[in-house]
């Protein structure tokens, strides 16, 4: 089983070993050039004058702007103790990565517009980076992504069941719509009619992705709507077919 998640845009500072581009999983060989491009533009970029326009943040992150330019040298850590936010934190998906460890069964990916796709448990620096980013260069970087991640990505998929919680712009990067992808939705009823919720979907997509990490084995789809009906505040899990895939729907409290 494949659990997809989206980065965080803040991060965490980690204070590991220097970062090393060679210990990125998965596809360390197949997409080193690529990461290598992508990471010596940003640190170019990221010296500019105008790095804040062309990254597309504001005067508040600057900082972490700044620091971009000092990745090839950066602490790292386990992406899960990097990636923060309200999916990282809902479920504490970190302290559940560090007591469980990586799992044969389960994996968890994160789209990521520096690696393309890195492993939770890979070591990486905080970096600033969108993945609606345009580099100078390099141009999109969802193109730049969705052209070098299709065939590698379809390849290691295959016919795995894929729990997918990413945010829309990082799905377009791999839609895996041709292969066994459930794409996590969240909806809560309010004066008797159903809502979708969008900012705090992130936590019960986090709720999901952690209980899914402590299952530890690959469960069918319909396993996967059982556990999801015993997290808190859901109601009830469904699947729904939507016009190019199918959507796995927590009806919240």
């Amino acid at each position: 089983m494949i659990i997809l998640l989206p980065p965080s845009e803040g991060k965490s500072s980690p204070a590991g070993d220097d970062f090393d581009l060679d210990r990125i999983s998965p596809f360390n060989r197949e997409l080193r050039a690529a990461r290598e491009q992508v990471l010596a533009e940003l640190i170019e970029t990221s010296a500019r004058p105008d790095a804040l326009e062309v990254l597309g943040v504001g005067p508040r992150t600057a900082s972490a702007v700044g620091a971009n330019t000092e990745l090839r040298t950066a602490a790292t850590g386990p992406a899960y103790t990097v990636y923060s936010g309200v999916l990282y934190e809902a479920g504490k998906l970190a302290q559940a990565a560090a007591k469980v460890g990586p799992q044969s069964q389960v994996r968890l990916y994160v789209q990521s517009a520096l690696f393309g796709i890195v492993d939770l448990f890979s070591a990486i620096p905080a970096y600033r980076l969108s993945i609606n980013t345009k580099l100078p260069t390099l141009g999109s970087l969802g193109s730049f992504w969705r052209d070098r991640l299709a065939d590698l990505m379809n390849a290691q998929i295959g016919s795995q069941t894929v729990i997918d919680c990413r945010s829309a712009a990082y799905a377009k990067v791999w839609p895996g719509t041709d292969h066994n992808l459930f794409s996590v939705g969240v909806r809560a009823l309010r004066d008797g009619r159903e809502k979708v919720i969008s900012h705090m979907a992130k936590k019960y997509r986090g709720l999901l992705a952690t209980a899914l990490l402590e299952e530890g084995k690959d469960l069918t789809i319909d396993e996967v709507l059982e556990l999801s009906r015993t997290l808190p505040e859901i109601r009830d899990a469904r699947l729904e077919e939507l016009p190019r895939a199918t959507a796995l729907t927590l009806l919240v409290k």
